[in-house]
């Protein structure tokens, strides 16, 4: 079974989310997770082998919502740390194949709860490869 909406009914359904969205969007910490550093990592990250590892430090920082924090939760820092240090082997594998990269780590990160924060950038990292972004 499919939905079919008149144009009418679009409008309508748009009005309805454009309506909602300020309410959303004015309770989003963007003090948290600022826009302005995403463009610059983007570039810095389609290529890993040249990742700065401060860069990656902060980028990391950004996805656990620490942006420009002295120190993370001793969990995300944890997760840093292994992330750091394995990240010139991680430049060696084929990034391009999310399984090699989801597997590769897997088996580097021991808090997988945080860890899959940590999956997240370096699957970014492929996508910004392949020119998806």
């Amino acid at each position: 079974m499919s939905l079919t909406f008149t144009d009418k009914e679009k409008r309508i359904i748009a009005s309805l989310i454009q309506e909602h969205c300020d309410s959303y969007l004015s309770r989003f910490p963007f003090a948290r997770y600022p826009n302005e550093p995403l463009e610059q990592w983007r570039q810095v990250f389609s290529d890993p082998t040249s990742i700065p590892l401060p860069t990656l430090r902060q980028a990391l920082g950004w996805q656990f919502g620490s942006w420009q924090r002295k120190s993370l939760a001793s969990s995300y820092n944890k997760t840093v740390l292994q992330v750091i240090k394995a990240w010139p082997e991680f430049t060696t594998i084929n990034a391009n194949v999310p399984l090699q990269t989801f597997d590769f780590w897997q088996a580097h990160l021991t808090d997988w709860q945080h860890g899959f924060a940590g999956y997240s950038i370096s699957s970014g990292v492929a996508v910004s490869q392949a020119g998806r972004i």
